[in-house]
């Protein structure tokens, strides 16, 4: 598919999925998408899913669906889930960490209300050595998110950054508001490294590919030049992951980061050749949201249902 035309089915899947999902009997129409995209509704599917990824040689991120949280209930829910998944991926020896998002616990900051059912997830994945990453959403939450994660890395020491590229300003931001803090840890925390994919306006992001893709491979270099520890390249784009692979300190200890049901085959491949392999592994109930998002933001993933 190509960028012209993903452009102009964007706008087009917005406005049918804003009507499509009110409608009764939708999910029962879309599970074929849930099916490609969801490790599965309960935790126990995600971790039979996840294990026979582990069996086949990649590492896992498990992450629970959802976000912006607006009620106890759900803030809750999120906890709960987390705390359980962590167990057993204990339980169970898995080679995994998990993904959050600060919206999920409908958290700004360490005052906040419900940071501490944040706090507490962090807590039982470093009493694991497990590492927690802070998905990036919305840009204009960025140094919210980059000051919650520091303060928790400071305490436990597992937290992974994410940050999109597409970002016109991901390169400054990186520099003069991330790397300050990343030099003040003893334990640096780790850094994922995507394209992004929110939908955000031009006047703040990138929408051609070479742009993005320029900015992606100096994001990577500036980390590896700041930190020796782990960065995850995150991108389906086989030739950006082994250019950004190729301009990393030799030092720079790396992995490649992919979504579950997503170029299969490249992820394979890559196995093979010995890179390590993250796979990206999404479940919960409420996953038809999650699934349309997915849609609008990559249109060209609807290739993959027939494959």
């Amino acid at each position: 598919m190509t960028e012209w035309l993903e452009k102009v089915l964007r706008p087009f899947l917005f406005v049918f999925f804003k009507v499509f999902l009110k409608l009764p009997g939708h999910r029962k129409i879309m599970r074929p998408f849930a099916n490609r995209f969801i490790g599965g509704e309960t935790l126990d599917e995600a971790i039979e899913k996840g294990k026979e990824l582990a069996n086949m040689g990649f590492s896992l991120t498990f992450a629970f669906v959802g976000e912006e949280a607006d009620n106890i209930n759900a803030v809750r829910e999120a906890e709960q889930t987390y705390i359980s998944l962590l167990d057993r991926i204990a339980e169970e020896n898995l080679p995994a960490d998990i993904a959050i998002k600060r919206s999920q616990f409908n958290c700004r900051s360490v005052s906040d209300r419900y940071f501490p059912l944040l706090r507490r997830v962090v807590k039982r994945a470093s009493h694991y050595k497990i590492r927690v990453w802070l998905d990036a959403e919305k840009l204009e939450e960025k140094e919210i998110t980059i000051s919650l994660g520091d303060y928790l890395h400071k305490h436990y020491g597992n937290i992974g950054f994410a940050l999109q590229a597409y970002a016109r300003d991901a390169l400054i931001f990186l520099v003069q508001k991330v790397i300050p803090l990343v030099k003040n840890h003893l334990l640096p925390p780790s850094f994922r490294i995507c394209k992004g994919a929110y939908h955000e306006p031009a006047s703040i992001v990138f929408c051609g590919k070479k742009e993005i893709r320029e900015n992606f491979r100096k994001a990577v270099l500036i980390i590896s030049e700041a930190t020796r520890f782990l960065i995850q390249i995150a991108t389906h784009d086989i030739q950006l992951l082994r250019d950004s692979v190729a301009a990393l300190n030799p030092k720079t200890d790396y992995e490649a980061g992919m979504l579950f049901g997503i170029e299969e085959k490249t992820a394979k491949t890559l196995v093979e050749e010995g890179q390590k392999v993250r796979i990206y592994i999404v479940f919960g109930k409420p996953w038809d949201a999650f699934v349309a998002r997915r849609l609008i933001e990559k249109p060209r993933y609807i290739k993959y249902l027939f494959m």
